[in-house]
Parts: structure tokens; C-alpha cells; sequence
């Protein structure tokens, strides 16, 4: 459905319904970690074809288990793969809810930043023509539109 206008509330206990059911999200998967961002860089991702793969790597190696080194566990092998098959639509629900998420409350912004603008614009008109209380509200809203100098530091001349 295109966006054209947004009009909604959240209430208190709406609030409180979806933060405990954030919390349950966080219960039922206690095994989450959080990677630095230098792990996120090291470690090789897996996409659809990265799946196949390591899919058939785990069935052959669960049928030939005569060939590897105990140092390898094909049983591990398999239980991190099931994780990762299980993560993925659980994932993919997330992303979409989050993407979501994010787009109504840009538009919400937007909206309520399109207000304070308007009113705004009223208020310094209104302040203008001397309109009792206007003009502190005026230099009140005014000083988020006031630009900061920008600091120029000079170049020294190159030699």
C-alpha cells in the first residue's frame, strides 16, 4: 500500500505489549551474540548458494563419518547449520518488520516535522504583526533554523 499520509497512535500498554514481546524474542534465542565490526568484516557470509553447499558438505560428510578426524564433529557440523536454517526466516520476518518500523517512523518525522514548520511560519507572521506572546515563541522555534559559523582555518601558502 503506497504511503500518503500517516495518522496513528501508539498507546502505553501497546508499548508494554510489544516490549515483552521483544523480551520473549530475546528468551527464546539466549544464544545470540554481537560481532565487532572487524569480525563482521573477517568472517565469510553464507547466502543462498552458501547454503547449498555447506548443505551437502554435512550430508556427506554424515555419510561417510568413516573418513573424518574426530577433530572434526560432523554432529556440530549439522546442529550449526540447522541453526542457521532455523535463524533464517525468523530473520527474514525481523527485517521485514524492522524495515517497516524504521519507514513509519521516518514518515511520522516528517509529518510532525512538516507541522512544526507550519506553525512555525505562522508564528514569526503572527509575530510580526505584534501578536501578543508570538514573538518569544518565534525566537524560541528560531533558534533551531540559526546556522552555526562555519570555522574556516587558512591554508598555509605552499612553498
Amino acid at each position: 500500500m503506497p504511503y500518503s499520509n500517516l495518522s496513528a497512535a501508539i498507546t502505553p500498554t501497546q508499548v508494554t505489549a510489544i516490549a515483552t514481546a521483544i523480551a520473549t524474542i530475546k528468551t527464546n534465542l539466549p544464544f545470540l551474540i554481537n560481532l565487532t565490526p572487524d569480525e563482521r568484516q573477517t568472517f565469510s557470509k553464507m547466502g543462498d548458494d552458501g547454503f547449498v553447499y555447506v548443505t551437502k558438505a554435512v550430508e556427506h560428510a554424515t555419510n561417510n563419518a568413516s573418513v573424518i578426524p574426530p577433530a572434526i564433529s560432523v554432529a556440530e557440523g549439522k546442529k550449526d547449520l540447522d541453526l542457521a536454517n532455523a535463524l533464517r526466516p525468523i530473520l527474514q520476518q525481523l527485517t521485514s518488520l524492522v524495515e517497516s518500523v524504521d519507514d513509519t517512523m521516518m514518515a511520522a518525522g516528517v509529518e510532525a516535522k512538516d507541522f512544526a514548520d507550519n506553525f512555525y511560519n505562522i508564528v514569526k507572521v503572527m509575530a510580526m504583526t505584534n501578536t501578543p506572546g508570538m514573538t518569544a515563541i518565534a525566537q524560541d522555534l528560531g533558534t533551531f533554523y540559526e546556522k552555526a559559523t562555519p570555522v574556516v582555518t587558512p591554508t598555509p601558502p605552499t612553498p
